[in-house]
Order: structure tokens, then C-alpha cells, then sequence
């Protein structure tokens, strides 16, 4: 179910970011804004999980036709709700890890450029897409109750900014699989660590796949006849990106314990 799926990752980003800081904490000796923004994350991923499961208790994934009037506009109250922390989760992440990679990039320019060309990128594009969901209705609680009155734009405004930032987010995870390997050839270090290295850091690959996923599931946004069954399949993936990202840019960070 949507539930076990999304509690699943929840659960294993726990354990994950737990370690990360543990490792950070007690054998590097040194907690840095990179494992504080990680921190951040997931506590920003819980929340929006949180709102999807009150979303689930109020009707997400039964059709709408058996809903009634009351367990449609809090089912829907609650997913709008969790979209903003859905976007934080994973833009946070990426800037962690963006941060983490820069402290091997050495004296390279190019490569410095690069990540923080995604660090602005994650937080200009995210932003964005967040002020969006944020204003569209002159009345906020006029997206899950239009009886409240207000002028509201267009569904596609979200739907098409959604697929342009989840292209730009896709993008920053491809930077960030194959910019750290570059990196990690010219470092000196064993051939051993830099294996290690290589492996942890290129599991963000699947971060990449996860958005993919995501943005393409975007397109359930515009089935409003049967909206809270046809939306299952985004929460699902827009959950699950959330966590892979956590995992995936947190498991480098826990090398010192290998």
C-alpha cells in the first residue's frame, strides 16, 4: 500500500541520517552545515509524509465518487499542505550534498562553479515552484474548498512548472552522480577508498530515476474527475524521491564507518 511504501523509506532515512550524524559526531568530530541541512531534510520529508497520511486517512487513494463532501476538501487540504515540505525535503538534500562533494572538489574553479551553480539552482527553481503552489489561489484554502470564493489560476500554472523544475532537479542529480567521480579520480587516496567512495556516492543515480518517475507521474495533477485515486501514484513517488535523495546523499558521509 501507499502507506507501507512511503513509512518504509521514512524508516530506513531514520536510520540512515541517525548513523550519518552519529559518524560525524563521534569519529570525524565535526557536525557541519552540510549534516545540519541533512537533518533538516528529513525532518521537512516526516512532516510532508505526516500530511500524506492524514491525507490517506481522509480518502487519497479511494475514488472520489464515494467520498463525501467533508472527506474530499481534507483529503485534498491535506496533499496541498504537504507539497511545501515535499519540496524542501529533497532541494535541502541536494544542497547538503552539493556542499559535502565541495569539500573534495580542491582548487578547481570549474567544478566549484558547478555545484554551486546547483546549490542557487535547487534553491532559486525550488523556490519558485513553492511561491507558485502558494499564490495561485487569492484565498489559499480556495485549493481544496472552492466554495470559499477567490479567483484562482489555472491548475496547469503547477503542472507546467512542476515538469520544467522537475527537469532542472533531474538534471542536478545527474551533476551529482558523475561530477564526485570525476572528482574522486584526481584525489590522493587508495585505490580502496576511492572504490568505496565511488560506489557510495554514485547511488545518487537513483535519485535521478526517482525524479524521472515523479515529474512523469506529474500528469495525474490534471485528472480532477477522479482526483484523489489518480493522484496515488505522484504521492507515492513524490515520497519516495524525498527519501532516496536523504539516502542516497547521506551514505557517503557514514565512509569513516567502513
Amino acid at each position: 500500500s501507499a502507506l507501507t511504501a512511503i513509512w518504509t523509506g521514512a524508516s530506513i532515512a531514520i536510520i540512515v541520517v541517525v548513523v550519518r550524524t552519529f559518524t560525524q559526531a563521534k569519529i570525524v568530530g565535526r557536525v557541519g552545515i552540510d549534516d545540519y541541512l541533512m537533518i533538516l531534510s528529513l525532518a521537512s520529508a516526516l512532516l510532508n509524509t505526516s500530511l500524506i497520511t492524514s491525507s490517506i486517512h481522509w480518502g487519497t487513494g479511494r475514488h472520489w465518487y464515494y467520498l463525501s463532501d467533508l472527506e474530499r476538501k481534507m483529503a485534498v487540504k491535506y496533499q496541498v499542505l504537504a507539497e511545501v515540505p515535499g519540496i524542501a525535503a529533497p532541494t535541502l538534500a541536494r544542497i547538503s550534498f552539493s556542499l559535502f562533494v565541495l569539500k573534495f572538489v580542491g582548487p578547481s574553479r570549474a567544478k566549484k562553479w558547478i555545484l554551486w551553480s546547483v546549490i542557487w539552482g535547487q534553491i532559486i527553481s525550488n523556490l519558485i515552484l513553492i511561491i507558485i503552489i502558494l499564490a495561485q489561489c487569492e484565498i489559499f484554502s480556495a485549493l481544496w474548498d472552492p466554495t470559499v470564493g477567490g479567483r484562482c489560476w489555472s491548475l496547469y500554472a503547477q503542472i507546467y512548472a512542476s515538469y520544467v523544475i522537475g527537469a532542472i532537479n533531474s538534471l542536478h542529480d545527474l551533476i551529482l552522480t558523475f561530477l564526485p567521480l570525476m572528482i574522486l579520480r584526481v584525489l590522493n587516496m587508495s585505490l580502496r577508498i576511492r572504490v568505496i567512495l565511488a560506489t557510495l556516492m554514485g547511488m545518487s543515480i537513483f535519485t535521478f530515476v526517482a525524479s524521472i518517475i515523479k515529474t512523469v507521474a506529474i500528469r495525474n495533477f490534471g485528472k480532477r474527475q477522479d482526483f484523489t485515486h489518480n493522484v496515488v501514484s505522484f504521492i507515492i513517488w513524490f515520497t519516495i524521491e524525498n527519501y532516496v535523495v536523504i539516502i542516497a546523499a547521506s551514505v557517503p558521509s557514514i565512509r569513516p564507518l567502513l
